[in-house]
């Protein structure tokens, strides 16, 4: 529901920039077109993260499309999967951290120790790479 209504949002904007531009090169002064750019920017920085990111978990890999980069982590690399405020962080076992910004924990959630969609998603990740689920349950 969020990445539809973000991309409402982003069509909106992408909308009343156009129109702004309109109006701007025909009626107003040069800064309404900066101010119509910039609604554009706005639009399109919205869009590239709501129709962009995603994590995909197949049969032997975790998919993780940010806004800029799309990584394929293999499962039998990953040695936990933790959710958070930036996303869900992949760690290997060679140490590196790979970020998915589709899957977050809020802050509010983490300090009070609810479970969230994101800590079905760790556990899901864990299972499928055949570790024990995050937390040690």
């Amino acid at each position: 529901m969020t990445r539809v209504l973000g991309a409402i949002f982003s069509v909106f904007l992408a909308v009343m920039a156009v129109v702004t531009v309109i109006i701007a090169v025909s009626h107003g002064p040069v800064s309404m077109v900066w101010n119509a750019l910039l609604f554009f920017a706005v639009a399109v920085g919205i869009g590239c993260y709501v129709w962009r990111v995603a994590l995909e978990v197949s049969a032997d890999a975790v998919i993780i499309s940010n806004p800029f980069s799309t990584r394929t982590v293999p499962l039998s690399s990953i040695s936990a999967a933790s959710p958070g405020y930036y996303g869900m962080a992949l760690t290997t076992r060679d140490g590196r951290t790979f970020t998915a910004m589709a899957v977050q924990k809020g802050n509010l959630a983490s300090r009070r120790g609810r479970r969230t969609a994101a800590d079905q998603v760790a556990e899901a990740i864990h299972s499928a790479a055949g570790l024990r689920p995050p937390g040690g349950h």
